[in-house]
């Protein structure tokens, strides 16, 4: 299996370190909004609990006791501005405070609890957390009871969970576009920083083959251009060693070229019969 070149390796390496970095930032980021999401939700039901704390003192005021709402849950969703929800009304009152309360879970007034003094359960969310927020409730300069409000760790409602999925969809989607750009810089890199490398690659196979006058031309001023640089020495030393070896050759065969013919008139005459041409050049060798 042919192994990939060096420009795409290097394309790889750059999308995958890239990719990386986009996959990292993405799940920080959507970590980073739930987080913060969550924290605005549980800011904002702060925020209804406090303007709900009035309202309690003056019905407290006015009638001196909780009573009025124990068991009541349609007065004190009324009370703290709730609606009570649609749906099957349940039959005995429990039920019916628990269906109201479980209708909508993320809705801050569903997870409100009022305490009495002592820090009884009145009405409300049935569950004192240990993150719940807890308010005084001052009448007449004594403690009446006191509101708590459970701590929202998830949405759970259909808008906060859809606008959780288009938070997620928008992310994915910049996320994708991300790459996609990153993708294409690390190609136009790869290919423009690696050309004058192929370059010198394709010199040197030519000048493996023969051809010594070929040169590359050098480009800027990094390592690439010093091999180019280095490349183009090596050729015109290998072109100047074959010049002087054809010269050498050349002188010697112009050098060799008389006694050579010489030597082929004396061996055809001799050939022919005639020795005095080989008795010549005998005495010419003496």
């Amino acid at each position: 299996m042919k192994r990939p070149g060096i420009t795409t390796q290097l394309f790889l390496a750059v999308l995958a370190i890239v990719a990386a970095a986009v996959g990292a930032l993405a799940v920080a980021t959507h970590q980073s909004f739930q987080r913060g999401f969550i924290g605005y939700l549980n800011d904002q039901a702060v925020a209804r609990m406090d303007a709900v704390l009035p309202r309690l003192a003056v019905a407290f005021a006015a009638r001196g006791s909780w009573d009025f709402l124990r068991g009541r849950p349609e007065v004190w969703f009324d009370l703290i501005g709730v609606a009570p929800g649609r749906g099957p009304v349940p039959t005995t009152p429990n039920a019916t405070e628990r269906g109201i309360i479980e209708s909508d879970l993320l809705g801050a007034g569903r997870r409100l609890t009022l305490l009495d003094a002592q820090r009884q359960r009145v009405i409300g969310f049935p569950q004192i957390e240990a993150g719940s927020v807890q308010r005084e409730i001052v009448v007449d300069g004594r403690t009446a009871g006191w509101l708590a409000i459970a701590p929202l760790e998830t949405a759970t409602d259909a808008a906060s969970l859809r606008f959780g999925r288009e938070q997620l969809q928008a992310s994915l989607g910049m996320a994708a576009l991300a790459l996609v750009a990153a993708a294409l810089l690390a190609w136009w890199v790869a290919r423009t920083l690696l050309a004058p490398v192929r370059e010198v690659a394709r010199a040197t196979h030519r000048l493996a083959g023969g051809a010594y006058d070929t040169r590359v031309e050098p480009r800027g001023h990094d390592e690439v251009a010093q091999l180019a640089q280095d490349f183009n020495r090596l050729a015109l030393a290998l072109e100047r060693t074959e010049q002087m070896r054809r010269d050498h050759m050349a002188d010697i065969s112009h050098e060799l070229r008389t006694p050579l013919a010489v030597l082929n008139v004396q061996v055809q005459s001799a050939l022919r019969g005639d020795v005095e041409p080989l008795l010549s050049l005998g005495k010419g060798l003496q």
